[in-house]
């Protein structure tokens, strides 16, 4: 992964949750997952511009086939990942999140 990226300090919560509940499933399955929140890191950091920005500054990508959003922000030369959202999740809880990075 790039140094370029930062995370937001909810981010590991995020995922501890996510990948708990996929670890519930299957141990193989949280083991896709965490491989695909890697990957999807690296494309972030590779090419944070390469996803459509929103009116806020916001930029979305999904996570591989696993209904997880991940938000950033780019910020000068450094990229701020904000969440990682179930697609299913309210939205007003992203937005709030989001909220308090700038």
């Amino acid at each position: 992964m790039n140094e370029r990226l930062r995370f937001h300090r909810l981010v590991p919560d995020d995922l501890a949750v996510a990948i708990r509940w996929y670890d519930e499933i299957s141990p193989n399955l949280a083991n896709r997952f965490r491989t695909e929140i890697d990957a999807t890191f690296d494309r972030i950091s590779a090419n944070p511009q390469m996803y459509a920005q929103d009116s806020d500054g916001l930029r979305y990508t999904r996570v591989g086939i696993f209904p997880y959003l991940i938000q950033y922000r780019t910020e000068g030369s450094t990229t701020l990942i904000v969440g990682v959202y179930h697609s299913s999740s309210d939205p007003e809880k992203w937005r709030d999140r989001a909220r308090g990075t700038r």
